[in-house]
């Protein structure tokens, strides 16, 4: 899962993502950065989603409440630092102001 608010996430990274996930048999393979979870740019196997519907009819909306129920692999800031990759690509991008801002930010030093 990808959201459209983050045009800053690296196809490398997601790359890196898709090999972690394929190595672990976790149903959540996410990336933990900044405040917390990062459940917009995350691998959901096909079996998260009867957890996830449950949840839902539970109105249980907040979808990284459930990665403690579920074999979960957290790619680790500090893990993605190591491998080259910088937290600020998960800047997301909601109004003009918010884009102008990261554009000039982006131009500056990159994401």
């Amino acid at each position: 899962m990808l959201a459209v608010d983050l045009p800053f996430v690296e196809a490398n990274f997601l790359t890196y993502l898709i090999a972690q996930a394929s190595q672990v048999s976790a149903l959540v393979t996410v990336p933990e950065a900044g405040k917390g979870f990062q459940p917009l740019c995350a691998i959901y196997r096909r079996d998260f989603r009867e957890v996830a519907e449950q949840a839902l009819k539970k109105k249980k909306n907040k979808i990284d409440s459930l990665f403690s129920d579920v074999e979960t692999r957290v790619i680790s800031e500090p893990e993605m630092t190591r491998m080259g990759f910088s937290a600020k690509m998960f800047q997301n991008l909601n109004t003009p102001e918010e884009f102008s801002k990261a554009e000039l930010s982006f131009n500056e030093s990159g994401p």
